[in-house]
């Protein structure tokens, strides 16, 4: 599953994101967190954690 994870583009993510946000706006889904929430969040702070990483070692 993980290997699956990385595959999957972040343009993709996003497009779940924004549909997720749409329907909740709407009331057709539950206000609490989905994986493409999760996984965006994810990889944002990954990328910060290696920009913070990399200028600790500068």
């Amino acid at each position: 599953m993980r290997h699956i994870k990385k595959i999957i583009s972040m343009w993709i993510l996003l497009l779940l994101r924004n549909r997720n946000f749409r329907l909740r706006e709407e009331g057709k889904l539950p206000d609490k967190w989905y994986w493409a929430d999760i996984e965006i969040f994810r990889r944002e702070v990954k990328k910060e954690v290696f920009k913070w990483q990399i200028q600790k070692l500068n």
